[in-house]
């Protein structure tokens, strides 16, 4: 699966770079916050026809297609990001991936980030263990002083008022914030122990399901916002390395979803 998995976005981030080298990127917008390029449809296909061939049975849940009704818990299935970061993507940032797993009766078994700037690889699979290309990952768990904290865009349940005294409440505990914009490598700098949290309050499945599976084979935490577990299609994400430091900033989010 690994071979497959690597191959398969490798196919696809070799169609967005095409794309990402050109002068200007002519874009589309899905919502105000959501832009929508040619590369994000081309890497969709390309993804579903790859899938479609090796596993004919096994529907594919994609954000180029996101008004499909979403799964229920013992689901099996491909859940796929084409091109995730297509902001930085447009304004010629090199800060985007591919993104793809592999859902099994509800269990996320296999998933891969592909960064094609870089061309790294994270792989993971259920139970085995997570990878940077060859190099196994293993999150350390050292919470550093200020601790790097990423904060993604707000959702639309909670909006800009939660978003702001989420900020601040991070601010006021002197922890360094960043925004990084992404899903895929966000997860992947946590993975290397190079951030240390991550609150995705309004991401969704596609954004999630890849990064959650390295995050935790890596040895690091994951839960849906406001929840003790995480769940595949709910809506966010709060990871961090520890699981100390998971619980500080899932009560830091209450919190300031609750000032509202």
């Amino acid at each position: 699966m690994k071979e497959f998995l690597s191959g398969l976005l490798r196919m696809a981030g070799k169609t967005i770079l095409r794309e990402f080298y050109r002068s200007t990127v002519p874009y589309s917008a899905r919502t105000p916050q959501s832009l929508l390029t040619d590369a994000d449809l081309v890497a969709n296909d390309v993804l579903i026809k790859r899938i479609g061939e090796e596993f004919p049975e096994e529907p594919v849940l994609s954000e180029e297609d996101h008004k499909q009704s979403m799964p229920g818990n013992d689901w099996t299935g491909w859940i796929i990001d084409p091109l995730d970061g297509t902001s930085q993507f447009v304004m010629g940032l090199p800060v985007f991936a591919v993104m793809a797993a592999r859902v099994l009766k509800g269990a996320i078994t296999h998933a891969g980030v592909y960064l094609p700037v870089t061309q790294d690889i994270y792989y993971a699979q259920q139970g085995q263990g997570a990878w940077w290309n060859d190099t196994p990952l293993k999150i350390n768990g050292v919470l550093p002083q200020p601790p790097i904290v990423v904060i993604a865009g707000r959702g639309k349940k909670q909006g800009l008022p939660a978003f702001s005294s989420l900020q601040s409440a991070l601010f006021d505990l002197e922890y360094k914030i960043k925004y990084i914009g992404a899903h895929g490598p966000e997860a992947c700098l946590l993975a290397r122990s190079r951030i240390h949290g991550v609150i995705n309050p309004g991401s969704y499945s596609w954004d999630n399901a890849a990064p959650a599976l390295i995050i935790t084979e890596a040895g690091g935490f994951c839960v849906s916002p406001g929840k003790d577990t995480f769940a595949i299609f709910d809506r966010g994400m709060i990871a961090a390395v520890s699981k100390n430091f998971l619980e500080q900033l899932q009560d830091i989010y209450r919190r300031s979803t609750r000032m509202i």
